[in-house]
């Protein structure tokens, strides 16, 4: 059985594979993802991965387990996705969001 550190560690290999879109493609996927395209919201949720699972990292609280947090993290982004929000305004909404979500969690 895996230990933590090797699925985080897998995880994060396997993440990082997904590359970003451009601003024009993101925003379309976002409008098609806000209309209910199931495809389009899992495209765009796949190319945040990466990046969520480095914003869990950076502001998890320490009595929570880096896995916990990534998970936290993405539960935020297809949130966030299914809002309609998209670049250039996502990430820096994601931090704001995790960064909450968190501190829910720490209390």
């Amino acid at each position: 059985m895996a230990t933590d550190d090797e699925t985080l560690a897998t995880y994060l290999a396997e993440v990082v594979l997904f590359r970003p879109y451009d601003l024009a493609d993101e925003q379309r996927l976002a409008r098609l993802a806000a209309q209910g395209d199931r495809e389009s919201r899992d495209r765009l949720v796949e190319t945040y991965l990466d990046r969520v699972a480095r914003i869990a990292q950076e502001l998890a609280p320490s009595s929570m387990r880096p896995l916990d947090a990534i998970q936290e993290a993405n539960i935020v982004v297809v949130r966030a996705i299914a809002e309609g929000l998209c670049a250039p305004d996502l990430e820096p909404e994601l931090r704001t969001r995790v960064a909450a979500a968190f501190e829910r969690f720490a209390q």
